[in-house]
């Protein structure tokens, strides 16, 4: 096994680790928390600042949306933790507490192969093909880590995600920054010699 192979397997191990430890519940209704509570947050805050306003008229109008959103953020995301402690407490009372950590070790591993998989299709982007195309050959996981997120996005919006026109923007774009900052590096560098030559 390659060095590169040993990094995912690590990395992957750590998050199959952690998942089975939290277990399905907490994982779900942790993510569900905290994506529940700031759609919350922005939906009700207005209405919540407004009867802050009108119960404490001494609150800064300042403090007061601030607070309503945390308040609301915080109630839904403490009210998920707690559903999700009560529901590992019901599965380990009726013996289903090794499903439960079996699942989250599992989603553990989804979300670990995700995360690779957003960070190698990110480096898959940049402008340096040889070097992806030598790390894909040298490692057995790249290439399927690789393929989670397009396979993952195809999935749930039904359309497969073709990346080669948007790769080809970005790095022109990239070449095109690069090119930019040398040209004004250069620039300097020969503004600063004429400047030094003018005061000699």
């Amino acid at each position: 096994m390659q060095s590169l192979d040993v990094i995912f397997g690590a990395v992957l191990a750590f998050f199959i680790i952690r998942g089975f430890m939290r277990g399905l519940w907490s994982q779900v209704l942790g993510l569900a928390g905290w994506l529940g509570g700031l759609i919350l947050a922005f939906w009700f805050s207005t209405p919540l600042t407004t009867i802050l306003q009108h119960r404490f008229p001494s609150l800064p109008p300042v403090l007061a949306p601030l607070i309503a959103f945390l308040a609301i953020f915080v109630g839904v995301y403490f009210i998920s933790r707690l559903t999700a402690s009560w529901l590992t407490q019901i599965s380990e009372k009726i013996h289903l507490g090794w499903l439960n950590r079996l699942l989250g070790g599992t989603l553990g591993a989804a979300k670990g192969a995700i995360v690779l998989s957003l960070i190698l299709w990110g480096i898959s982007l940049l402008p340096m093909e040889e070097t992806t195309q030598k790390l894909r050959q040298s490692s057995t996981l790249y290439a399927p880590l690789e393929a989670v997120v397009p396979y993952v996005f195809g999935i749930s919006t039904h359309f497969e995600l073709d990346t080669s026109h948007f790769k080809k923007q970005f790095q022109q774009y990239y070449r095109q920054g690069k090119r930019k900052i040398q040209e004004e590096t250069l620039k300097r560098l020969l503004q600063r010699d004429s400047d030094s030559t003018t005061v000699r």
